[in-house]
């Protein structure tokens, strides 16, 4: 008995090699449904459908099928299946990436000012890290995608870049020591205004900032490289993990007395930390520099060819986005003027109402009471942040698990369960995307910024600033995956989205991301200087109470994360 099937498929100048994939339900010990799948490859004609004689086709329960273009400009490397092991192994490296950056929010601010750096300049140096953002790593990105390396075109940049991280970390920390080893600086407190220290320590903070971006866009591009579109969403979910897993470690870190507990990692707490950074980051840069290979790439694969400017290949590589693409990166653009405002003032606000509140509770408190509580109201604001890192972490451990079972987005047919297997193997909701659960994870955090405003108790503030912590869980892991998903959909078929023929997607990922990272970076930039503007009326308006500021700052938060959840309800899912 047999049966004719035929399968049309989009015409292609190039032959390529098509699989056919049938499942087969049997009987298995203790009546188990047992599993197998058979995969048949068939060659295909450039103008006829595929044509396949199946014998015995009643023991057929189902039949998928997936084409896979072997002349695709994406690397063969992202048909192939990851292993668990490998995705943690090619995100590892983010441990030392994160652990400079929470150093950043936890301790630099503190640093620069018993330097002796005025509030006014410790406020610009926050302009640093997305400056650096939006510049820098566009720059990296385009040069690695046209590295020739024997050791591959990532590798070098990410090495570089954690090599730049960990130098410019351990000087920062010691920028005083330097500046009396260079006999520049007398030993004691500096009374200049402008002493040598300070600016070494503004170097290497800058430093830090510009050795980050080769590394960051040098692993997100290792994952568009080596991981299929349909293991995107879980590669981005495992760096999201380690990324909130380093927090909470740093964040424990910075509790503890570290002079005091392990005075071998230098005297003073900031010392200890960059110590514990640069270790990690080198035996995570070990780690994930020798698990993932690559492959040297050809002269003729090198994106635009030696002789290309990089303004003339950021140029082709933005014109190779698509419609949906260029939609994504605008809708992150309003998230993060949402979120970077409120990671750096969140906390400040926690802390001061929590100071006020306590100080009229208790009138007539003396000054080294007043310390006291100031102490407390600040260890209030950082229990917040390490709520909000722990809530973050659960989410992206619990939601993408959740998202991979039940949802059937980005899944090849021949992954999708048969019809014929119980109910649980095949509980999937079409509608549970990517998108949906970036939009329900907005609306939720403008829910929670006004909740923050409107909250008149301390210990409700904390909470809710943790319970936000989910969407930043979302917000860490969706985006980039429906990001890495596009790219590599364009590099499926570069034609269909480029206005320039000669654009090769698969050769420009570090480029596209490099652009990516101008929409993230750039809000941040115009988040901090709306904020300042706010901060500037509400003075001038006669209310000197710093919890005033930062309501408006997050109710401006609130309203931004909301319209980012309008746009994308008005963007169709792929």
């Amino acid at each position: 008995m047999s049966n004719n099937f035929i399968l049309s498929t989009s015409q292609s100048s190039k032959p390529s090699l098509g699989t056919l994939t049938f499942w087969k339900h049997s009987p298995g010990p203790m009546s188990i449904p047992k599993i197998t799948a058979s995969r048949v490859d068939i060659s295909k004609d450039e103008s006829k459908p595929f044509l396949l004689n199946l014998e015995s086709p009643s023991e057929t329960l189902s039949e998928s099928f997936e084409i896979s273009d072997i002349d695709s400009p994406i690397s063969k490397e992202q048909g192939t299946q990851r292993s668990v092991l490998y995705l943690i192994a090619l995100s590892i490296s983010v441990t030392g990436l994160q652990f400079s950056f929470s150093i950043q929010f936890a301790e630099s601010t503190q640093y620069l000012m018993f330097l002796g750096i005025s509030p006014n300049i410790t406020g610009l140096l926050w302009l640093v890290p997305p400056l650096c953002g939006s510049l820098v790593q566009p720059c990296f990105g385009a040069w690695s995608d046209r590295c020739s390396s024997r050791f591959g075109k990532r590798r070098p940049f990410i090495v570089g870049g954690g090599i730049g991280i960990m130098v410019s970390c351990l000087g920062f920390a010691r920028s005083k020591d330097l500046a009396i080893l260079l006999n520049v600086e007398p030993a004691g407190s500096c009374t200049s205004s402008s002493c040598p220290s300070q600016w070494i320590a503004i170097v290497f903070l800058v430093g830090i900032n510009v050795a980050a971006q080769p590394l960051q866009n040098g692993i997100r591009a290792l994952s568009v490289d080596n991981c299929p579109s349909e293991q995107q969403a879980q590669a981005t979910a495992w760096g999201g993990r380690i990324g909130g897993i380093s927090s909470c470690f740093l964040y424990g870190f910075a509790y503890v007395d570290l002079p005091k507990t392990f005075p071998f990692l230098g005297s003073t707490q900031l010392k200890a930390l960059t110590i514990i950074a640069s270790w990690t980051l080198f035996v995570t840069l070990i780690i994930t520099c020798a698990s993932i290979s690559e492959r040297r790439p050809d002269n003729e694969e090198i994106y635009g060819g030696r002789n290309q400017s990089l303004v003339e290949q950021a140029t082709l590589a933005f014109r190779s986005l698509s419609k949906y693409l260029r939609s994504i990166f605008a809708v992150q653009f309003i998230c993060w003027f949402a979120w970077f405002p409120f990671m750096v003032y969140a906390t400040g606000h926690v802390s001061e109402f929590y100071y006020v509140e306590m100080l009229r509770q208790n009138p007539g408190t003396k000054q080294a009471e007043q310390l006291e509580m100031r102490e407390r109201a600040n260890r209030a604001g950082a229990l917040a942040l390490l709520g909000l890192s722990a809530a973050g972490l659960l989410t992206s451990g619990i939601v993408p698990l959740v998202f991979n079972h039940f949802s059937t987005e980005g899944k090849p047919l021949h992954q999708l369960v048969p019809s014929s297997l119980p109910w649980y193997y095949r509980v999937k909701f079409s509608w549970l995307t990517l998108r949906v659960i970036w939009i329900w994870a907005q609306l939720f955090y403008t829910v929670c910024s006004f909740g923050i405003i409107l909250t008149p108790f301390p210990i409700g503030k904390v909470i809710i600033v943790s319970f936000m912590g989910i969407s930043w869980g979302v917000i860490t892991w969706a985006p980039m995956a429906l990001v890495n998903i596009e790219i590599l959909r364009i590099g499926d078929n570069p034609i269909q989205h480029s206005a320039d023929r000669q654009t090769d997607t698969g050769t420009s990922v570090g480029t596209m991301l490099g652009i990516n990272n101008i929409y993230i970076a750039a809000p941040q930039i115009l988040g901090l200087l709306t904020s300042s503007v706010i901060f500037f009326f509400v003075r001038q308006a006669g209310a000197m109470n710093a919890i005033i500021g930062t309501s408006w700052v997050l109710a401006m938060c609130g309203i931004a994360s909301f319209v980012a959840a309008l746009m994308l309800f008005y963007i169709k899912d792929r």
